[in-house]
């Protein structure tokens, strides 16, 4: 028995294009989602000027048989499809993904140099740094004791920080799962992996 999917809007991928583009984003949405997820975002980006394009990953959008049917490298052909076409137009080119997305965004940065930037947006990355957890503690770091401090200069990455590595040229910005540990970072600032 093959159970329908469902989610909000249309699981159609869908393209939004400014008149004058800036840069291109590629959106990728989570599992068993579908582009209409990345909607509000790739309506506000494109007010801004940006490009957009959601593709609708291999297996998603109907039922969960088809999601069953796939494998990891379908989504990323997937994915690469659509930095293909957004390489087209001749413009700087992003990449944000939700959940599951923020995989399949970073695994292209990591082997594709000419994304300039991503948006992890409830990223589903493991740190293996065992001391993570305490990185909000040492981003407030002024309001402890100075025995307490002591623990912050133990040898740490930057806050959410992970084991992942992209081009030398990629900027990282992570929302969601780690937006405590930021201490102040933004879309602005993004922090970097």
């Amino acid at each position: 028995m093959s159970r329908e999917v469902r989610t909000k809007g249309s699981p159609e991928p869908f393209e939004l294009r400014p008149e004058h583009c800036r840069a291109g984003c590629l959106l990728i949405h989570g599992l068993t989602g579908s582009p209409a997820e990345m909607r509000p975002l790739a309506e506000q980006l494109a007010a801004e000027g940006y490009h957009c394009l959601a593709p609708l990953l291999p297996g998603h959008g109907t039922t969960l048989a088809d999601l069953h049917s796939v494998r990891w490298p379908e989504w990323i052909r997937a994915a690469e499809a659509g930095l293909a076409r957004l390489r087209t137009q001749k413009q700087s080119v992003f990449a944000a993904g939700l959940s599951l997305g923020t995989l399949i965004v970073a695994y292209l940065a990591r082997r594709n140099p000419e994304i300039h930037g991503l948006a992890l947006l409830s990223p589903a990355i493991a740190v293996s740094n065992q001391l993570l957890p305490l990185a909000p503690l040492c981003t407030r770091s002024s309001r402890l004791s100075p025995k307490d401090r002591a623990v912050c200069r133990l040898p740490m990455p930057e806050p959410c920080s992970g084991t992942m590595t992209a081009g030398p040229r990629t900027r990282w910005v992570s929302f969601g799962t780690c937006s405590g540990a930021l201490g102040g970072s933004s879309a602005t600032s993004p922090s970097r992996l």
